[in-house]
């Protein structure tokens, strides 16, 4: 290879690489990301404290992690869904609760619906407590689904198991 062509290969980087960033590197460490401050709910604690409508059971849609499922309803609205029924809707301002503990005891949120002017809103109450209104789609799109008024009502309780021999056991 002659001097004239090493000259070529010489030349100098481009000053941008394509897909590299040049913003200026973070510190070592762990960033502190700031946290979005959320007003904590007004009604959080009367809420968690409103009468239990059945229960607790495992969440098998919401979060399937082995968490319970304490459906609370608000006191005015109480005996409309114990006696929900297709000819017997829940009543306008009915506010129903899932919230969500872990195994552990601690709760880690609560679905929240409410009825007004005919219709259900959706809702979320994070971990601190604080409400996170939207459109919450999902939410409203799987409550179409529900059997009655777009609540699902209360769980059936479990039968009682007459069975005493289990699989594998040994016969006598």
């Amino acid at each position: 290879m002659t001097a004239a062509g090493l000259v070529g290969c010489g030349a100098a980087p481009p000053a941008r690489l394509v897909g590299v960033s040049d913003a200026v590197p973070e510190p070592p460490g762990n960033p502190v990301l700031p946290t979005p401050t959320r007003a904590v709910w007004p009604e959080l604690e009367a809420a968690r404290a409103w009468p239990e409508a059945a229960p607790a059971f495992l969440a098998l849609s919401h979060r399937r992690d082995g968490s319970l499922v304490h459906v609370r309803v608000d006191p005015a609205a109480l005996s409309a869904y114990l006696s929900l029924a297709v000819d017997a809707p829940m009543p306008e301002g009915a506010r129903v609760i899932a919230w969500h503990e872990a195994p552990s005891g601690q709760v880690l949120d609560g679905y929240l619906l409410e009825k007004r002017a005919g219709a259900w809103s959706a809702a979320v109450i994070d971990a601190r407590g604080a409400l996170l209104r939207g459109p919450h789609a999902s939410c409203l799109r799987c409550h179409d689904m529900a059997p009655t008024d777009h609540l699902f009502g209360r769980r059936a309780p479990q039968p009682a198991s007459t069975h005493t021999e289990s699989f594998g056991a040994e016969r006598r």
